[in-house]
């Protein structure tokens, strides 16, 4: 009986919980995006950083995107060597609407210094095969060590 009494309410918090997000989500369906604000950027245009969002400016929006976007903007500065990079991430989405409009806020608090790789130093490598030419163990590694360096100097490498 407790279990029955159980399931049903566990039912209707569900059917609740669902009415209020189709709700929502219908709120939403004809809002657009009119302009998109990236605050605290100074190593990258707003342009760059745009470029790199699924939100764009006259495009339908969509809380879920905003959250996705915070994240890509993190993973933009990431791919660039900027691994100290903080970007507010509020609890709701940092909006404002005007009628069917909505301004989208992203808020950079610090960019922090480019990372940049000196030298790597390979410890205690067994998982590698020997070199033909001096019997070194670490021939494959440091192989790709030199590609990555030469990478970087050539700017192809986007992320590690």
């Amino acid at each position: 009986m407790k279990s029955i009494i159980f399931s049903r309410i566990i039912f209707f918090i569900s059917l609740y919980l669902f009415t209020i997000n189709i709700a929502r989500a219908e709120s939403n369906d004809d809002l657009t995006v009119n302009k998109i604000n990236i605050i605290g950027n100074v190593s990258f245009s707003d342009k760059e950083l745009k470029e790199y969002l699924r939100l764009k400016e006259d495009n339908l929006y969509r809380d879920y995107i905003y959250w996705i976007d915070l994240e890509r903007l993190e993973e933009f500065y990431h791919k660039r060597g900027y691994l100290q990079i903080i970007i507010e991430k509020p609890k709701t989405p940092n909006i404002e609407q005007e009628d069917n409009k909505i301004n989208c806020f992203f808020n950079i608090i610090e960019e922090g210094n480019c990372t940049l790789l000196d030298s790597v130093i390979i410890i205690n490598n067994q998982y590698s095969n020997k070199c033909n030419v001096c019997d070194c163990q670490d021939s494959f590694i440091i192989r790709e060590v030199r590609c990555i360096f030469y990478c970087l100097q050539s700017s192809e490498l986007q992320f590690f």
